[in-house]
């Protein structure tokens, strides 16, 4: 089975999250769901700090120095928004991201694992020997 990368820190995260959530509703502002969330990871004594743009994305906040939280309140979420913050997990050297898409009506956290390969390198190739040699 895989691995939980920081599960206790990151369940914690996630309930500050939904508390934000309930307390600004889901017409709030990207501004309006960070300042709940900050109320909550201080409530909940997580140790956060706060981010601008890291390898060409913005993160949010660097929690407890171990997990990155980006907070976003779009409509829809793109495969772009994934592979940037991939990279940018490779960038901070960190193993984990959760995205937090606060605009839909049921907030659903997506936990987003860095992984072996740099986001952009090829993939690896194997090479299939010719039995009839």
């Amino acid at each position: 089975m895989a691995e939980l990368f920081h599960s206790e820190l990151s369940y914690a995260i996630v309930g500050a999250a939904f508390k934000a959530h309930k307390t600004v509703g889901r017409f709030g502002k990207e501004r309006d769901y960070c300042l709940a969330l900050e109320n909550e990871l201080r409530a909940a004594a997580i140790p956060y700090l706060r981010k601008g743009s890291i390898a060409g994305y913005r993160i949010s906040y660097i929690a407890d120095a171990k997990v990155a939280l980006i907070v976003r309140a779009k409509k829809y979420l793109l495969m772009d928004d994934y592979w940037k913050i991939k990279k940018s997990l490779h960038a901070m050297s960190l193993d984990l991201a959760l995205l937090l898409n606060f605009k839909t009506d049921f907030l659903k956290p997506i936990r987003i694992v860095k992984g072996d390969r740099t986001p952009g390198a090829g993939l690896p190739t194997i090479e299939i020997e010719d039995p009839n040699t």
